[in-house]
């Protein structure tokens, strides 16, 4: 089910020079969501640009939104030869669709170039409508969260450990392909960052599905890993534990719970319990189909 994207650049500052005649830039910004790109006026003679765009529109399924991230490339216009590259900015939107998050956001994000670091950093506001898709054949895990910690995220209850998860996703490394002996080193290495982006959203929501399905809306102690396998491609490997979490507010109240999880009494815990640092884990049957 298509969900709606609006994207508006509104300036970026300390970018370097471009026109060494002038000293200065004439910057513009490219919007880039899947196959769909928008494309700021020029601000002539900057390195402090203020474009305050309209607002570009998109609209992707909710597959797409977990794994294709938002780009946005800031390059210099010049009138004769190609436009230059100043650097690029991915963003992963899937922060945006959990249920207790903002649903836009507005920051500086730093443009990064892969030959030259950080070069100046872009003014970006995001504003996402997602409408979930609640057809039970979907192939989206939104609105599931990854914890990198193994305790309980502060502000959360745990109301069941629902079982350990793992996953892998293997695809040809673009650096091993015949095409790349013909594009740029810069080309190169962003067809590659490119990848690792979508690589990581798809293990990401193949994980997600997988929590779904065990009735679960959380995955904790998430670890994931590249590995770069020269012509036999790159493998990218994910595991954690699936979790059923409920936001704790400063007034609890009663959550219910998925159908066939029941929550016991919690354990009391030990000084020594107490003094980790990590929530109680309350212990949890679940009911077999």
């Amino acid at each position: 089910m298509p969900s709606s994207v609006r994207v508006k650049i509104l300036a970026a500052k300390d970018l370097p020079v471009m026109d060494r005649t002038s000293d200065l830039t004439d910057a513009f910004a490219e919007v880039k969501l899947r196959d769909v790109t928008h494309k700021t006026d020029v601000c002539r003679k900057s390195l402090n640009p203020e474009w305050n765009s309209e607002w570009f529109d998109f609209e992707v399924d909710d597959e797409e939104l977990q794994e294709e991230p938002l780009q946005i490339r800031i390059m210099d216009y010049d009138t004769i030869s190609a436009h230059d590259a100043i650097g690029k900015v991915y963003i992963d939107l899937t922060p945006l669709v959990l249920d207790e998050a903002p649903k836009a956001v507005s920051g500086w994000y730093p443009i990064y170039d892969t030959l030259h670091g950080i070069r100046g950093e872009v003014h970006i506001q995001i504003k996402v409508k997602f409408i979930q898709d609640i057809n039970r054949f979907r192939q989206s895990s939104c609105g599931v969260q990854f914890f990198s910690s193994f305790c309980v995220p502060e502000c959360y209850q745990c109301h069941a450990l629902l079982g350990f998860v793992e996953e892998l996703v293997v695809n040809d490394d673009p650096e091993y392909k015949w095409i790349d002996k013909i594009r740029t080193p810069r080309a190169s290495n962003e067809a590659r960052q490119l990848l690792f982006s979508r690589l990581s959203g798809e293990l990401r929501r193949r994980i997600g599905l997988k929590a779904l399905e065990a009735r679960g809306n959380s995955v904790v102690g998430y670890r994931q890993r590249f590995d770069l396998e020269g012509e036999s491609g790159i493998v990218v490997r994910a595991i954690g534990t699936i979790a059923y979490l409920a936001y704790s507010s400063p007034s609890p109240t009663a959550v219910p719970l998925p159908h066939g999880i029941h929550e016991s009494p919690s354990p009391q815990l030990t000084p020594t319990d107490a003094s980790t640092g990590c929530d109680d884990l309350r212990q949890t049957t679940v009911d077999p189909e």
